[in-house]
């Protein structure tokens, strides 16, 4: 028992760090430099799709449409961020919304305006 417990930490160490990771990541980023950015599209009207996986549950199509708006500006960053949540309520819905709208943010984005 005693030998598995570093095997665990190490995991759960792990696994926090991608957590947190930045998988596209420029040389030299940093996350001063991504919240410059994010803050940048604050204003940004972000164009919501009409339809979505969560369209038969109220509570959850708000909370993918709710994160999708989050990752559609995250994407706009041009710098790829891992959208980590613990469990919690419409968390499937929520993780769906973030990527689909990161990728819609990094297909809006086109060129790197950075």
């Amino acid at each position: 028992m005693r030998q598995i417990v570093p095997v665990i930490l190490a995991g759960v160490a792990l696994a926090l760090t991608g957590c947190a990771s930045n998988r596209s990541a420029p040389d030299g980023f940093s996350f001063e430099e991504y919240h410059r950015r994010l803050a940048a599209t604050a204003s940004v009207e972000v164009p919501l799709p009409e339809t979505t996986p969560y369209d038969a549950d109220v509570e959850a199509r708000r909370a993918y449409l709710d994160y999708y708006r989050d990752g559609y500006r995250s994407g706009l960053t041009g710098i790829e961020i891992t959208c980590c949540l613990e469990e919690c309520p419409q968390r499937r819905a929520r993780v769906a919304g973030w990527y689909a709208g990161q990728s819609a943010g990094r297909a809006a984005r086109g060129k790197d305006p950075w």
